[in-house]
């Protein structure tokens, strides 16, 4: 994956905006090792699930100073506006994460100069490249107020690009089958539109309007044509279509070279690390993804 590095100007304009930085991650700290006296197996398990509560309501506590809070708008309202300006600096790149946390704050600052590059007409570095579909699609229509209207409609538009490599992989995977066999055009397409609803957040899905009847309808056609045809055409593979079912947070790291970069991590497995004295990022790196 493509890494970002810190960028001082959107560091100084953040600290600007935070008369009061947040501490979730000093108070987790504290409130975990104040719990570690605690004796008894009963009462540290009990103990634990309470932790891990906390710490999770820390992550979800995480939010965006968003001037006109246009980062929970629809995502369709968002990309209009990002189609639509002719400005250098539209109102929706003012948001900023409620931290002064330097990967938070560079990886955010990352997709304003992914999206400014855009609109001068250039290509830039999508800070979340290389992640799955399923993971763009839940923060592209994440509504929380946990993201920022540019890191929306990054990951929207690096979804889209994802979805057009995929799109064109299968038409020159098929072309020589389809051109002998017409009839197996339909196959192909609706082959296709089953892989990606695979790899769409229940918000994407609700919001174009996809029901479990309907996706079951269209599975259904599916299999009815390759049992009525003798190829029983498969539809191609699409690298990095989902995420694992635990991992519910989007969390900042720092790679060996000191650049920062999103992962996709679970809870759950960071909670553990932490309990077993392992390190891990701090809660102010982390957006939470889950339900």
């Amino acid at each position: 994956m493509s890494n970002v590095k810190p960028i001082s100007d959107i560091l100084q304009y953040g600290r600007s905006l935070l008369a009061d930085p947040h501490s979730r991650a000093d108070r987790w700290l504290s409130a975990y090792a104040d719990n570690q006296n605690e004796t008894g197996s009963a009462s540290v398990s009990l103990s634990d699930s309470g932790r891990y509560q906390s710490f999770l309501a820390m992550i979800q506590d995480n939010r965006v100073i968003s001037e006109k809070g246009e980062n929970q708008q629809n995502i369709a309202v968002l990309v209009k506006a990002f189609e639509n300006t002719r400005n250098v600096r539209p109102e929706f790149l003012n948001d900023i994460p409620d931290t002064e946390d330097e990967a938070r704050l560079a990886l955010s600052g990352g997709c304003v100069v992914y999206i400014k590059a855009l609109l001068r007409g250039k290509q830039g570095l999508n800070p979340f490249a290389g992640l799955s579909r399923k993971a763009l699609s839940i923060i592209a229509w994440n509504t929380s107020g946990a993201l920022t209207s540019a890191e929306r409609i990054a990951a929207y538009l690096e979804m889209n690009q994802c979805d057009q490599r995929y799109e064109t992989a299968v038409f020159y995977a098929t072309e020589m089958q389809v051109n002998e066999v017409p009839d197996m055009l339909p196959a192909v397409d609706l082959g296709t539109q089953i892989t990606l609803i695979e790899g769409m957040s229940d918000a994407e899905k609700q919001d174009k309007g996809m029901t479990t009847e309907q996706v079951s309808t269209l599975q259904s056609h599916f299999k009815i044509w390759q049992q009525d045809n003798a190829t029983g055409y498969q539809p191609l593979h699409y690298a990095n279509l989902v995420k694992s079912d635990s991992a519910d947070l989007l969390v900042a790291h720092t790679g060996w070279n000191g650049e920062f970069h999103w992962k996709v991590d679970s809870s759950e497995r960071l909670f553990d690390a932490q309990k077993k004295g392992h390190p891990v990022a701090p809660v102010t790196r982390m957006v939470y993804l889950g339900s």
